[in-house]
């Protein structure tokens, strides 16, 4: 698998599976075609639990995206994208207490 380029100019290596720092996201209105796809698959599995669990995961890997965390500067780098996005993670102020 080839490596992702952050645009802050760090690579993030995606030979390794799973990716450390890898994500996933599901676009909100894809939400009620996955739980009809989550059902289906559990109905048509039967009680075996196993059968259950690849079922789940493959209805999951089609429907959602990932995108990675740079190990070297946090940033959030979305690979769908052209060319691919990046965002830097914003630190929330302390509360005041």
């Amino acid at each position: 698998m080839p490596n992702l380029l952050c645009p802050a100019g760090h690579v993030i290596d995606l030979s390794v599976t799973p990716t450390p720092g890898e994500r996933v996201y599901l676009p909100a209105a894809e939400w009620d075609d996955l739980v009809r796809d989550l059902a289906r698959a559990a109905l048509k599995t039967g009680q075996d639990e196993q059968l259950i669990a690849e079922a789940i995961s493959d209805a999951l890997a089609g429907r959602t995206r990932s995108f990675y965390e740079c190990p070297v500067c946090g940033r959030l780098v979305f690979p769908d994208e052209t060319p691919p996005l990046g965002c830097e993670p914003v630190p929330y102020p302390e509360a005041d207490r």
